[in-house]
């Protein structure tokens, strides 16, 4: 997401956060629900754009949000080309954290 997008940030720490809870590596979102849970102020076309997730999933300075709150992206285009769902999955560091936390039994 792009740099000062607070939300995104809290949004995907919240999500990382999730996964734990419910004990799973990676969740995949409807856009919408992204848009509603998040409390961006991008439009839900502005979500819906290829590129804009394409930007997300690169890493790429002042749009590596989900990176810095260890998560990987990839996204699912519906029948017009758009974006349908954003799937969120742990990264290497937050996954072997979550395996070793399953292994302890603290989940």
């Amino acid at each position: 997401m792009p740099r000062g997008d607070k939300c995104m940030a809290n949004y995907c720490e919240a999500l990382r956060k999730r996964m734990f809870r419910e004990q799973v590596t990676e969740l995949t979102i409807a856009v919408e629900d992204v848009h509603a849970d998040s409390g961006t102020d991008m439009t839900l076309a502005e979500l819906r754009k290829p590129s804009l997730w394409s930007y997300c999933m690169s890493g790429a300075e002042d749009w590596n949000t989900a990176q810095k709150q260890g998560l990987e992206l990839d996204y699912a285009l519906g029948d017009v080309g758009y974006v349908k769902t954003v799937t969120f999955r742990l990264d290497s560091k937050w996954r072997e954290t979550f395996e070793r936390f399953k292994r302890d039994g603290m989940l």
